[in-house]
């Protein structure tokens, strides 16, 4: 199974509500006419983490193709024309980016729950080789997180091989996804001592100022 996830800010001008509402009724109908797609979720920023500062991104939508040569078959489908054209309505195209990731589920989260969820585009420190990253990331950060009792599912997507062909180096190397029955145990999770040890180890893997964060409101819409 291969993922593509798409991080993105609303078009200027637009509500935080006209965008959301676009995103999750229009859009998300265009989208789906998208053959071989598996599933598609939606990422919805909270609304009130707008009154704090505004988010590095206002939504991440998740696609997900049974491998990538399926996912490539669709690069020539007039559905994906329709897709890219219709994505000029709501989003601001410059600040759209994409990672093509396999998934690695740490703890799954209970189907169908309306999650909340804090979502981060991390990148590796420049020193640290892409292997050992992954190593630290997967076999020692993850269960430093699941141990958590209020994280409800925790999923790492990696970044694929391919991108990194020929000395590339990808904006981000992986996305983080964790899984929370409401913003009351994000609380919770932000301010105990099991999370200020994972930042501390943190430090030692990821880029700090290339972090990129929101909490999402996880919307299926396949």
């Amino acid at each position: 199974m291969i993922k593509q996830a798409s991080y993105f800010k609303r078009k200027e001008g637009m509500s935080v509500a006209e965008f959301q509402e676009y995103w999750r009724v229009r859009h998300a109908a265009v989208v789906q006419e998208l053959p071989h797609l598996t599933r598609y979720v939606q990422n919805h920023v909270l609304p009130a983490s707008y009154a704090q500062v505004e988010p590095a991104f206002d939504g991440i939508a998740e696609v997900w193709f049974e491998s990538i040569d399926v996912m490539r078959d669709n690069a020539e489908h007039p559905a994906l024309a329709r897709i890219r054209a219709d994505e000029a309505n709501f989003i601001d195209p410059a600040s759209m980016g994409s990672i093509i990731a396999e998934e690695r589920v740490v703890r799954a989260p209970e189907a169908g729950r309306p999650w909340v969820k804090l979502m981060a585009l991390v990148k590796r420190l420049e020193t640290l080789p892409l292997t050992e990253f992954r190593q630290r990331y997967g076999e020692t950060l993850a269960p430093m997180v699941i141990a958590m009792p209020e994280v409800a599912g925790y999923i790492q997507s990696y970044c694929r091989e391919g991108a990194y062909r020929d000395g590339r180096e990808p904006a981000f190397d992986a996305l983080a996804s964790l899984f929370l029955e409401d913003p009351a145990a994000l609380t919770a999770v932000v301010g105990s001592d099991e999370m200020a040890a994972v930042r501390d180890y943190e430090r030692g893997i990821f880029r700090l100022d290339s972090i990129r964060a929101a909490v999402v409101r996880e919307v299926p819409i396949v």
